[in-house]
């Protein structure tokens, strides 16, 4: 595996080529041999050795029987369809152009083929949508229609029939970055506030949005040195000294930083003045956009000996948050207390008074106007960090202030900025600043010793040689989420052994053996399926029909974790994968229920969210804080982030509808996302909700209901500056619809539109879509997104474009012919094509849960799944039980 300079990794290569062998994985495979018990229950796969005569000519012969009949339907039955194609389609999709990479002049009427089934399937998907043929051309009957739908429907149902039971075999695949911090923290018991053993690997490949797909989780030389590495953390981190850390006490004030003078002469000036106070202070002005936004501890400056919590007792007080100036120009909210943030830091990730990429906000404090007051937190550190102090909602950016402030009221502050000044400057300015007098510091502090991690290994008792296996065996266990072999223990222990022999001494050894076993694909890899183990039951209408298919228990109890918990199971799945009772259908419905309603299910409604409607991008295009300082005075982007993932759990919590996904009249907002939508903020004046709080708001204006007024959609769909209905269109077209516009052909240049004379973005599209090229997606993408540029680039509401405010239309046409005047009328439209969203909704869900794309052969799966859902109407809860029962869930 080219691993060099380990002497581990000989074992290493063996647990590899080990696995690989006994589990049907060649080295650099990426996907799992067929399990399937050899019985007449289901025709033998050609590469499967053949048992009996009597079972090959009963599999020769059924092979026979379909091929003719396939040949046969072939030649006699496309007929009428050929006349739609030819009459109807092929002047769009023929020799001469294949618009959408289309092409069906040639298109064959066997339906066997995964491509031609494909594309009938698009056909008819085209047809039942009214989006086909379009609307300027050549239209069918209503009666050639209804035939050309009822042939193309029977025909695809006969060929699926025909290969019924077949489903495209899951993928091997990796544990992606998430689901390896998480299945550390879960495996050890860590605190991972701070402590992010993947912080060297490399960035996960993505497919359509979703990082967890097998067939893109390569894995390198590269990657594996980090795995290495990681293993080093982590196993140091979990086996710790008998003798329990003393308790310790920091006692500081100010000034509590000393390095910053080389950085600004002002600082330096501060401390000479902090020297000279009977009480002495630090001032911090301003957020953690720039330097002056932290105030690090030079006392602490090696940061805590040891990990473990920390109380934290600060002497602080706000003042000037009532202040005399333009509320705009400051940025910061009155109704607000002044907040100091406690932030994680450490030399180790670069300078202290500077933002570092690792950095975690560990306690939020609101403080007391004016007077100091003693306010404490418990936060938990790790070894060589340290809690920096910061004004978390301070003005953006406060060395750009005094001027525009002096020139704007020389009366209420006449001194003007120079760099000899700063001190005079910053205490009379009175704009909101937060006051730090005294700093305590306490512990580690623990509640039981050793932690967790150590007690999860070696089960509190004194490590020995005569423990040796026991310890390594039980831990492989854990790791590997299932019963390790006994091959798989030796070859861990003859690690152990050797580096006892070579004279260490039996923790050192025992470490040496855990690290390997983290460095294993039975770790590292998610298997898909194991020998027995048949999900056994049915489902309550035979709709959903994933209950035949082969699965391996404890793969089975893998998939369901790391689908709904991102994480590796628990006690409870692994006890059921061990009696097979996970295997019965019940009991697979009662542990999905189960876990949807433990905490660690937020993983799902947030990890899915972000994957599914692109969220992880949010702040990867910043938005330009002249225009959009609200953004980051009010934290706007993680709690627009926060909205949608609060917004989808509570509509998986409460089994809601899945409507409320297009179009509701509530939403969870806190202070400043409420004031950022124009919601009156009295609620967080009442009650006892803190202004960070989310709290369930109804909403007057049906336009903000749904995704599509959520800010988080509306952001990450802009470029941080402006918006393009072109960019909205094409998402809610990939994400609610599911149906992403085809790329241009790969042999016609990219053609700039003449748009001389174009006064709006609307005119600029009408031009471009004067172009044959491009008018064939654009009247699927435009209308979409003009319904949504009455936002701005954060998803605040405006007016109109530029300073002059130039109208916005935000009215459309579908391509079907409806028309919508707004966003709210074409939520209606929407939520009229409901199944067709259901459906895109269900694939995304399938292709997060099993690590792999869907295909022509999943649609049947995915269509029972929507049905059901639209015939009982369900609720989204109830999806995902669907989408755990389904075949394609199920299968291999």
């Amino acid at each position: 595996v080219g691993i060099k300079g380990n002497e581990a990794a000989p074992q290493i290569a063996n647990l590899w080529v080990m696995h690989s062998s006994s589990e049907g994985l060649g080295v650099g495979s990426t996907s799992l041999q067929n399990r399937f018990p050899k019985s007449e229950s289901r025709p033998l796969r050609p590469t499967e050795p053949i048992g009996s005569f009597r079972l090959f000519t009963k599999f020769a012969v059924s092979a026979l029987v379909l091929m003719l009949a396939l040949s046969s339907v072939s030649a006699a039955a496309l007929d009428p369809a050929g006349k739609f194609l030819k009459d109807y389609c092929v002047k769009c999709h023929g020799a001469d152009k294949q618009k959408a990479d289309r092409r069906f002049d040639t298109l064959s009427g066997d339906f066997s083929g995964d491509e031609t089934l494909g594309n009938w399937q698009d056909i008819l998907d085209q047809l039942n949508l009214g989006e086909m043929p379009p609307e300027k051309s050549k239209q069918p009957s209503a009666g050639e229609l209804k035939q050309m739908v009822a042939w193309v429907t029977s025909e695809i149902a006969w060929a699926r029939e025909a290969h019924r039971g077949r489903v495209e075999e899951t993928v091997l695949r990796r544990l992606n970055r998430r689901e390896y911090r998480n299945t550390i923290r879960d495996l050890f018991g860590f605190d991972m506030t701070m402590f992010d053993p993947t912080k060297g690997f490399p960035e996960d490949d993505e497919e359509e949005g979703f990082d967890n797909l097998g067939e893109t989780l390569v894995t390198s030389e590269h990657l594996l040195g980090r795995y290495l590495d990681a293993a080093d953390v982590v196993i140091e981190k979990a086996i710790v000294a008998e003798e329990k850390p003393r308790t310790r006490t920091w006692k500081m004030k100010p000034p509590f930083d000393r390095t910053t003078d080389a950085h600004s002469g002002w600082v330096t000036h501060e401390r000479r003045m902090v020297q000279r106070m009977k009480e002495p202070f630090q001032t911090i002005f301003q957020g953690t956009k720039e330097r002056f936004g932290y105030r690090p501890l030079d006392d602490m400056k090696e940061g805590v000996p040891e990990d473990g919590f920390y109380t934290v007792r600060v002497k602080a007080c706000g003042l000037h948050r009532e202040h005399e100036y333009d509320r705009a120009l400051i940025g910061t909210d009155p109704a607000e207390p002044i907040r100091l943030a406690l932030v994680s830091g450490s030399q180790a990730f670069g300078t202290l008074h500077l933002r570092q990429s690792i950095e975690q906000t560990l306690a939020v404090i609101d403080l007391p106007d004016d007077k100091p007051e003693w306010r404490e937190a418990t936060v938990w550190l790790d070894k060589g960090f340290q809690p920096r102090m910061t004004y978390e909602n301070g003005p953006y950016f406060f060395k750009t202030l005094p001027n525009p402030i002096h020139r704007k009221y020389p009366d209420k502050f006449p001194i003007k900025l120079n760099y000899g000044n700063w001190w005079d400057v910053c205490q009379n300015i009175h704009t909101p600043q937060l006051r730090v007098y005294e700093v305590e510091v306490k512990g580690p502090i623990y509640e039981q010793w050793p932690p967790a991690g150590h007690r999860r290994i070696l089960g509190g008792k004194p490590f020995s040689d005569d423990r040796a296996s026991e310890v390594i065996g039980a831990f492989a266990t854990r790791a590997f989420r299932r019963p390790a072999r006994a091959d798989e223990v030796a070859s861990l222990k003859g690690l152990y052994d050797a580096r006892r022999k070579l004279g260490e001494e039996p923790i050192a050894a025992l470490k040496a053996s855990l690290k390997a076993t983290l460095c294993s694909p039975s770790f590292l890899y998610l298997e898909g399926s194991g020998v027995g183990g048949a999900v056994s039951g049915s489902s309550a209408d035979g709709g959903v029909n994933g209950i035949n298919s082969v699965l391996h228990n404890y793969a089975l109890a893998s998939r369901l974790s790391y689908f709904l918990w991102s994480s590796m199971p628990d006690e409870t799945l692994l006890q059921l994968a061990a009696t097979g009772d996970l295997a019965k259908l019940e009991t697979l419905r009662q542990q999905t229920r189960r876990m949807l309603a433990d905490p660690r299910a937020t993983a799902f409604s947030a990890n899915f969210t972000d994957r599914w409607l692109k969220l992880y991008k949010l702040g990867e295009m910043p938005p330009d804080s002249r225009y959009f300082k609200s953004y980051y005075v009010g934290n706007l982007e993680t709690a627009m982030a926060e909205e949608t993932h609060r917004y989808f759990q509570h509509l998986l919590d409460g089994n809601l509808d899945i409507g409320l996904l297009l179009d509701s009249d509530f939403t969870f907002v806190n202070r400043p996302l409420a004031r950022h939508y124009g919601i009156d903020t009295s609620a967080f004046d009442k009650g006892g909700a803190h202004d960070r709080d989310f709290i369930k708001v109804a909403l007057r204006d049906r336009k903000r209901g749904g995704l599509l007024g959520h800010a988080s959609v509306l952001t990450v769909t802009a470029n941080g500056i402006d918006t393009s209905p072109v960019i909205r269109g094409v998402w809610t077209l990939e994400n609610i619809l599911g149906q992403p516009p085809s790329p241009p052909p790969p042999d016609v240049e990219p053609l700039e539109p003449d748009i001389r004379g174009a006064k709006s973005i609307r005119d600029q599209l009408k031009k471009h879509r004067e172009n044959p090229t491009c008018f064939e997606c654009h009247r699927k993408i435009d209308p979409l997104g003009f319904a949504l540029e009455e936002f701005d680039a954060i998803g605040g509401k405006r007016r109109g474009y530029g300073s002059r405010k130039t109208p916005i239309d935000t009215s459309g046409v579908m391509p079907d012919g409806r028309k919508f005047k707004d966003v709210a009328e074409l939520k209606k439209i929407l939520l009229s094509r409901k199944p067709q969203f259901a459906r895109n909704l269900t694939e995304k869900l399938l292709t997060y849960a099993t690590g792999r794309r869907m295909n022509v052969h999943d649609r049947p799966h995915i269509d029972r799944v929507v049905e059901r859902l639209e015939r009982d109407k369900l609720g989204l809860r109830d999806l995902v039980l669907l989408v755990v029962e389904s075949d394609s869930f199920l299968a291999k």
